[in-house]
């Protein structure tokens, strides 16, 4: 007896989770939209004109006229598909909800620079995503200058910007940034009339610690203005490029600045010049 009621329960349990299953389906055939609900998350405020009220007309302006529309003939994947290339979307989501309502979850583009290419200039996100510069916002985001290609995207600078949004220090010392290969990244510093060469984008901690010791401990003794170039591409090695118009030197200065191969080795700044050339100053660790 028990053994039976067991399994008329069990038949009539499935009958009923069977049952709802079809009324459901049958309801959401019928069932039409009840509107639109748009969040609009982690909103950037240099990019104030995208409001809910500015998706719900960016729906209309690309044929999604969904209210009163039956569910099943809504494609929330091609809704999502269809933001998703919009420059100013950096993600969207697309559901409907238990009332009906469909919902559309959207985050605003978060550029993380802005480029110079010759004759253009716009933003691109972590993706690589372009937004026109030319679209009534302005945003604080670094600098970026070069010719960039398929090969070199401004995208594989993204190493330098983290590292400088990750290190406030670093990042008040630049401001520009200027590239036309992965081998030679330049800064263009604060302190105008100075450029500097970091090579490719490895060993960036090291690379700026030798360049703050040269600013501390060099520049003040040669002058701000005796070198146009820094560079710091070479392995346990700077390189500084005199000015032409600068005075002829026939002195040898020792200066302390660090290297990766010791912790605070002497290293020579030799300086001799025959001709104002002559421009270029090697810094390398003195031999024991």
């Amino acid at each position: 007896m028990k053994k039976l009621l067991f399994y008329i329960s069990t038949i009539l349990v499935v009958a009923y989770v069977i049952g709802s299953f079809f009324w459901t389906s049958a309801a959401r055939r019928d069932a039409t939209c009840s509107g639109i609900v748009v969040t609009v998350e982690n909103p950037n405020d240099s990019i104030r004109f995208i409001t809910d009220k500015f998706i719900l007309s960016e729906m209309n302006r690309l044929g999604f006229n969904v209210k009163g529309k039956r569910l099943v003939n809504i494609s929330e994947e091609q809704i999502e598909r269809t933001f998703n290339k919009q420059y100013y979307v950096e993600h969207v989501q697309c559901y409907t909800n238990s009332d009906n309502s469909l919902c559309i979850d959207l985050e605003p583009i978060q550029p993380v620079m802005r480029v110079f290419d010759g004759n253009q200039s716009y933003y691109i996100n972590r993706a690589g995503k372009h937004v026109p510069a030319n679209e009534g916002f302005f945003l604080d985001v670094p600098v970026v200058s070069g010719h960039f290609s398929k090969r070199f995207q401004p995208t594989q600078l993204l190493p330098l910007i983290d590292f400088l949004s990750s290190h406030p220090e670093a990042d008040e010392m630049v401001s520009a940034i200027n590239a036309s290969n992965p081998r030679n990244v330049y800064i263009i510093p604060q302190m105008a009339g100075i450029t500097v060469n970091l090579g490719d984008l490895t060993d960036l901690d090291k690379k700026f610690a030798k360049l703050k010791r040269f600013y501390q401990e060099v520049l003040p003794v040669k002058g701000w203005d005796f070198y146009d170039t820094i560079t710091l591409k070479w392995h346990g090695q700077i390189v500084a490029s005199k000015r032409v118009n600068t005075p002829r030197l026939k002195i040898q200065q020792d200066v302390s600045l660090g290297h990766e191969e010791s912790p605070d080795p002497l290293v020579s700044v030799a300086v001799s010049e025959v001709s104002d050339t002559t421009r270029k100053h090697t810094i390398t660790p003195k031999q024991p």
